[in-house]
């Protein structure tokens, strides 16, 4: 077992639940009034729950890792550990490239959950 990836598994699995729910509700609130910019919305909304299906999919295979059901695998820790940092740099370039203020970065704390999957990640790869 392996408890550096049971956590991180959790962790993401738990943002996916949030994510669906509290997510989804909030961007429901961001339909728009009229027809004009519906499909704008609509494709935010979809992409919005494709990332969904990224949380739970990796949430699912790490902690699958943890619990050996899935063998473990170098280049498969490398892919989730690869997209773990990308999410990270990603959403940390978004809020520097959308003029974020120091409050935002608290409220937009996504990129906390993925630099604590990033270390969980390392410490369970280094440990094995």
């Amino acid at each position: 077992m392996n408890l550096p990836f049971l956590i991180a598994g959790l962790l993401l699995l738990a943002a996916c639940a949030v994510h669906v729910v509290a997510g989804d509700r909030e961007q429901r609130q961001l339909r728009p009034a009229t027809r004009d910019h519906f499909g704008h919305w609509l494709t935010g909304r979809c992409v919005f729950h494709m990332a969904s299906i990224d949380l739970l999919v990796q949430g699912a295979v790490i902690l699958l890792l943890g619990l050996e059901v899935i063998p473990f695998s170098w280049a498969l820790v490398a892919i989730l550990l690869v997209l773990q940092v990308g999410y990270l740099i990603a959403w940390l370039v978004t809020l520097v490239a959308s003029g974020a203020r120091r409050e935002d970065y608290a409220r937009q704390a996504q990129w906390a959950l993925f630099l604590v999957v990033v270390v969980l990640l390392s410490v369970g790869w280094a440990i094995h």
